[in-house]
This record gives structure tokens, C-alpha cells and sequence, in this order.
């Protein structure tokens, strides 16, 4: 036995038992990590107080150097530990730190420890999936009158073990290593040694060229270029890279410039133990960039020994473009594109326009054109008709110049899926860019929107996690399986995983959407204003002056009203879509004008058009003959 002083935390109808490291709601106890307790305990000690993320990092831990994201997943893994109540009690202050939202009670008391029953029960509530640890632990007990406390330490040490291995493998945990048979990699920007501005171009550009390539292997999963960009000039560590890109190795390495060469290193680092496993050296004249390129896939390829067959050499041998400027443009363009909000897609336009401008034979870059003025349209401020047809024009133009490119027949079967409203064409489409680009995120994210249209909820589902494995840092992707979680009418899983993204990017507008919608389907009246509060906020600035006082002084049919009185009056309405309107008019109470705005809707085929058989919001609307008869018109199945 072992006689210590310890503090229990009581708040709302939790508390926390610091002598055995347990959390309870009631009589029931609250599966959680070590680390996640480590980090209730420092919000424990500080309600009310905003504590800085260097302050928790250096606490949980000290005097090591740490991705910014492991605190992210630490704190992902306690909000869920909470449920539905983690976003009130547990705050993002964003670009700060976290708050904790309770009143706390804190005693001391002293208690006898014992070990060896602790363990006991403690191995009783885990369940364990790897049999040699369940071997060794029963092998432990069967000694325990022997080892008396030692065996108290060393299983819990075990249960630390497993604990993570049972967190690591959990598949409602899209912020955990993912199961896979394929090999999951990251490719990190080649840091440049020349400190030139040309240099650091070509190594972004290097760099994608580099996964893209790899991204066409289908036994490979390959991290995307959005999701590697922040360690671009960052010192880092391989377990910093293997928590925050979920891969077991990855790839990286320098450019350097000089006498009219390009020397490039590269090297393959394994995870576990940050041993370099393979690396080499390119070296290559500057102009020609191509066979740079070719030169830097045929040494990966043989580092990681991927045996290509001649189709496969074919279907890589695709050419990106040889203008450093053009490939830096792309990415940067990439960057603000997945931010998903109308200022900044705008900005992705401009610099997708500019790459095509630098290098006219530029596929992907056509693909980027085209994607970001179909998100456009659906995000405000230009017209849909006109920007569908410029992404038109753009995709058959990357075809004509590539007609392998995964990319482009992804953006295609968008636009044939949800402008053109064709889906038997959108599914040939998407099938083939998952045919030639089979890590490509964007496909299956794209494809699963598809087949959430047609009600094939279980397949949808199963495509957004395979998008979420190849790219599972993406806000855009987690907040789309949220919505198809919701769709399903699953609002509390919907709830968890939107909660999700907040730990990603701060107040990412659409995830809070979702939020709003699925706690007002419970009937959560505060959660749901305060989620509408924090999207329109970044979403619709100029809505109420967002001013969160107004959003909770009014009742929730209140605010519906007058929401839906500001989205259809200039300014705001100059950005919002027939659609969107239809929807504020349906919450409103309005029916008649919910299906004046379904026929706008209908003429501009809005993209949101073909959800309408599935979204909840419809419901008011299902009885009314006018919705079958404008279903019908749509040539949408009801």
C-alpha cells in the first residue's frame, strides 16, 4: 500500500479522481487517455482562465519538442470524452489556447492506494485486440501474489500501452493511425539550401510533382501536397510527422541550385525511430526540368522498391509543368481553395489563372481553374451560369492536354453530378479519376457527395473514409462526413465528428453549419444559436452586426425570422443562392417562399438542388404536392 494526498475536481456532473487517474459522470466511468486526463487536470486548475496552448504543451510535455498538432488530438480525444456538452464546457479561444467553462469544486483527502486492485479492474474495463499483450498480462497475474508491486507498475505501464494501441486503431477516430493494407507515406517539401526564392518555387513544385506521381500508385497512400505545406521550413521531429500526417514514414530532403546544376537529396525516414532507411542523390542540369523529375521518381521508386509495370510507367509519365512560378502559383492556389469560404476562393482563382497564364500547357492547372469557379458559385458572389461554363471550358481543355489526368475527370464528374445533374455520368467520371489518381482525396470526397444525392448512405460513408485515410487532416473532408451523418439522421455521431474539425481549424464556418443543424433536430435551442452565432460570424459578417448578444436574446424561431428577412435583402442576398434562401425561409416558417426560392433554385441548378430528397430540413415540405411536382421537374428521385 502506498498513503498519498490526492485532490478529486467536481464539476457539473463530472469529477475526476486524481488518486487512480479516472474521470466519472455518476456511477459510470469515462474511457480516457492518460494525456487527455493530463490536460483536464490543467484546465481543472484554471475555470474561467484562457490557457495558453505553450502553457498546456509545456505541462503535458515538458522539455520536449512536440507538433502543435498532438495537443489538438489531445484535445479532439477529451471533447469526446464529453459528448455533446465539450463545446460549451471545453472553448477554443482561437490563436490563444482553451477554457474551461464550469464551476469547480476541488477536496484533498487522503487515501491507501492499492495497486494490484486497481490494476485489476483497470484491465477489466479495457478490452484488448492484441494478443500477445493479453498473453503477457495474464502471464502477470498468474504472478501477482509473487509480485505484489511490481506488478502494480509494470501493468500499469501495460495499460498506458494499450490504452494508445486501443486509441490508435479505433475507427471512429479519424484523428488515429487508420488501418490499412496499403503503406500510408508523407511527402514533406524539399527544404531549399540556395535561400533563393526560385529555389524554394522549384521545391514546392518538385515536391508536388513528387506526390503526384506516387499519389498514382494504388498500393500506396501518399499524404497531399495542402497537408505537408506547414512543415515547409519547419524543424520537426519523425514522431511530430508521424502523429500530425498519421504515416509510419515519409520522405524529405533539400534543393540546392548552383553552376547551372539542381542537386536534390533525398531520403526515407522511418517513424518509429527516425532512422533513415534509404536516401540518394539527383543531380541534374536546370534546364531541363523534366527529366529532373523523372529522374527524382525513378530513385523513389526504387528507395521504397514499388516494381511499376508498363502501364503504370505510362499512366506516371504524365508532365507537370516545367515553370517553377506556374507550380508554386498551383499550390499557393491550393492553399486558399481548401479554406472553402468566398474570399478565399477568390483568391485561389486569381493564382490558378495565373499558373495557367505562366505555363499554358499546365493540365493541372486548368483542373484548379475549374474546380475553384465551381465552388464559386456555390460560395457566392459570381454568377453560377457563368462559372460553370468557365470550369467547363477549363476541364476539356486539361483533357485536351492530358487526357490520363485523374484530376480533371474528377472535376468533371462535379460538374456532371451536380450542375448537370447527370449521375449516372458523374459516377463514370468519378471512377475514372479514381482509376487514374487513386490517392486523390478530392475524388472520393466528391464521389461520396455523389452517392449521399442518391440515398446510398453506407457507400458514401465508406468513401469519405478512404478520402479522410489519404488526407485525414482535411477540415473540408471531416466536416462532409459530418453532413452525411447528418443526412442519415445519425446527429449524434454527426455532432462528434463535426466537434472534430474545430480542433483542425478553428470556427471552420461549415462544420458549425452542420453543428446548427443537427442540435436544432435535437432540440438544443442554446447549442444551435450559439453554432449559427460562430459560422455566420465568418460565413455572413454583415448578418445582425454578428453580434452574438442578439443571436441568444432571441428565441430560435425569432432568430430564423429575422435571418431569413436579412439573407433575402441587399447586400446579403447578392451572395446566397436560391437554394440557401429556400432554406432560411423553411426554418422561418415560411413555406410559400421556401418554394418561390426552390424555383430560383431549380433554374440556377444550384448545386444543394439534388440534396433535397435526403436533407432533414425538408421535412416541413414533404407533405406539400409542390415538392414531389418540383423534385420531378429537377429530374431528382424523391
Amino acid at each position: 500500500m502506498a498513503e498519498a494526498d490526492h485532490r478529486n475536481f467536481e464539476f457539473g456532473e463530472y469529477r475526476l479522481l486524481t488518486e487512480d487517474g479516472t474521470l466519472w459522470s455518476g456511477d459510470e466511468r469515462i474511457q480516457v487517455t492518460q494525456k487527455a486526463l493530463e490536460l483536464l487536470t490543467v484546465l481543472l486548475e484554471n475555470p474561467g482562465r484562457v490557457v495558453s496552448r505553450d502553457e498546456i504543451t509545456e505541462r503535458l510535455w515538458p522539455e520536449t519538442f512536440v507538433d502543435e498538432n498532438n495537443l489538438s488530438v489531445t484535445v479532439s480525444m477529451l471533447r469526446k470524452a464529453f459528448g455533446v456538452q465539450a463545446v460549451e464546457l471545453i472553448e477554443t479561444i482561437p490563436r490563444k489556447g482553451y477554457r474551461l467553462n464550469a464551476e469547480v469544486a476541488v477536496s484533498s483527502n487522503s487515501a491507501m492506494v492499492i495497486e494490484r486492485e486497481f490494476t485489476r479492474t483497470a484491465i477489466e474495463k479495457i478490452q484488448i485486440d492484441d494478443p500477445e499483450t493479453s498473453r503477457a498480462i495474464a502471464q502477470l497475474k498468474a504472478r501477482s501474489n509473487r509480485q505484489g508491486y511490481v506488478l502494480g507498475f509494470v501493468v500499469l505501464c501495460l495499460i498506458s500501452i494499450i490504452s494508445l494501441i486501443v486509441w490508435g486503431v479505433s475507427r471512429d477516430s479519424t484523428f488515429t493511425f487508420l488501418r490499412s493494407d496499403k503503406r500510408q507515406i508523407a511527402v514533406l517539401p524539399l527544404r531549399d539550401l540556395s535561400q533563393s526564392q526560385t529555389s524554394k518555387q522549384l521545391g514546392l513544385g518538385l515536391t508536388d510533382a513528387l506526390i503526384t506521381k506516387l499519389s498514382g500508385l494504388k498500393d500506396l497512400t501518399v499524404r497531399p501536397t495542402s497537408s505537408v505545406l506547414d512543415f515547409a521550413d519547419k524543424q520537426f521531429t519523425p514522431e511530430s510527422i508521424g502523429r500530425a500526417m498519421k504515416v509510419d514514414t515519409y520522405l524529405d530532403g533539400t534543393i540546392q541550385q548552383e553552376g547551372g546544376r539542381i542537386r536534390v537529396y533525398v531520403q526515407l525516414v522511418q517513424v518509429s525511430n527516425g532512422e533513415v532507411v534509404w536516401a540518394d542523390t539527383i543531380d541534374e542540369s536546370e534546364s531541363d526540368l523534366i527529366q529532373l523529375q523523372d529522374s527524382i521518381s525513378r530513385k523513389v521508386f526504387s528507395g521504397l522498391r514499388i516494381e511499376l509495370s508498363s502501364g503504370q510507367k505510362e499512366l506516371l509519365a504524365r508532365r507537370e509543368s516545367t515553370v517553377p512560378e506556374a507550380n508554386a502559383l498551383y499550390i499557393k492556389a491550393r492553399f486558399f481553395w481548401n479554406k472553402r469560404n468566398s474570399e478565399n476562393i477568390k483568391k485561389s482563382i486569381e493564382l490558378f489563372e495565373q499558373a495557367v497564364e505562366k505555363d499554358p500547357s499546365f493540365a493541372l492547372g486548368f483542373v484548379g481553374v475549374a474546380d475553384a469557379y465551381q465552388n464559386m458559385s456555390e460560395y457566392g458572389g459570381i454568377d453560377r451560369k457563368l462559372a460553370m461554363e468557365k470550369a467547363r471550358a477549363a476541364i476539356i481543355r486539361a483533357i485536351e492536354l492530358n487526357s490520363g489526368l485523374g484530376e480533371a475527370y474528377c472535376s468533371l464528374g462535379y460538374l456532371q453530378g451536380f450542375y448537370d445533374w447527370d449521375f449516372a455520368a458523374a459516377e463514370k467520371s468519378f471512377k475514372k479519376a479514381i482509376e487514374f489518381a487513386p490517392n486523390y482525396a478530392t475524388a472520393h470526397q466528391w464521389y461520396g457527395e455523389l452517392l449521399i444525392a442518391q440515398g446510398r448512405i453506407e457507400e458514401s460513408i465508406k468513401r469519405l473514409d478512404r478520402a479522410l485515410e489519404i488526407d485525414p487532416v482535411s477540415p473540408i473532408i471531416l466536416t462532409d462526413l459530418a453532413s452525411f451523418y447528418y443526412v442519415a439522421r445519425r446527429y449524434d455521431e454527426a455532432i462528434e465528428t463535426a466537434n472534430k474539425v474545430e480542433d483542425l481549424t478553428p470556427n471552420f464556418p461549415l462544420a458549425k453549419y452542420f453543428l446548427a443543424f443537427c442540435y436544432a433536430q435535437k432540440g438544443m435551442e442554446v447549442e444551435t444559436k450559439r453554432s449559427y452565432y460562430l459560422a455566420d460570424k465568418t460565413w455572413l459578417p454583415g448578418l445582425m452586426n454578428t453580434d452574438e448578444s442578439i443571436y441568444m436574446s432571441l428565441t430560435l424561431h425569432e432568430l430564423y425570422i429575422r435571418r431569413y428577412r436579412e439573407v433575402t435583402t441587399p447586400p446579403l442576398s447578392n451572395y446566397l443562392n436560391g437554394y440557401q434562401k429556400a432554406m432560411n425561409a423553411v426554418l422561418a416558417g415560411d413555406n410559400d417562399g421556401a418554394f418561390k426560392w426552390l424555383e430560383v433554385s431549380l433554374t440556377g441548378r444550384d448545386r444543394w438542388f439534388v440534396n433535397l430528397p435526403m436533407d432533414p430540413i425538408w421535412d416541413p415540405l414533404r407533405s406539400d404536392p409542390r415538392f414531389a411536382e418540383i423534385l420531378k421537374r429537377g429530374g431528382i428521385n424523391g
